[in-house]
């Protein structure tokens, strides 16, 4: 089991501060699967791909099911550690995210790297 170290973008850390003193049943469950995913504990989790066709990163999701729908979206950063990059969460309203989110998403990840590109590939 590989341990990884968490960065969260500006966009996620805003979407889980929304979560405070709204619904912290959802934001502890939020945490812990955050933290099984930064300890390698991936079997314990949902995680699902994101599938699309024009994409500049492969985004995956970790999909909450209980206590409501919720998606946390990360990316796996290889440089010189093994990183996961949160880069937004979401209640899940709909049965499919618009494509333009998640070009919303590829921008977010290029500018908090300050509009360098990563070698990102899928972590699963």
């Amino acid at each position: 089991m590989e341990n990884y170290n968490i960065d969260i973008t500006d966009r996620a850390k805003k979407a889980l501060k929304k979560l405070v003193n709204k619904d912290n049943e959802l934001l502890a469950e939020i945490n812990n699967k955050i933290i099984q995913l930064a300890k390698g504990n991936h079997e314990l989790l949902d995680l699902k791909p994101i599938k699309r066709k024009k994409k500049k990163y492969n985004i995956n999701e970790i999909r909450i099911k209980s206590p409501i729908s919720y998606r946390v979206f990360y990316v796996h950063i290889f440089e010189k550690n093994n990183n996961i990059l949160i880069v937004d969460g979401r209640k899940k309203k709909v049965s499919k995210f618009k494509s333009k989110y998640f070009d919303q998403l590829d921008l977010c990840i290029t500018e908090h790297r300050g509009g360098k590109w990563w070698k990102i590939t899928m972590c699963m």
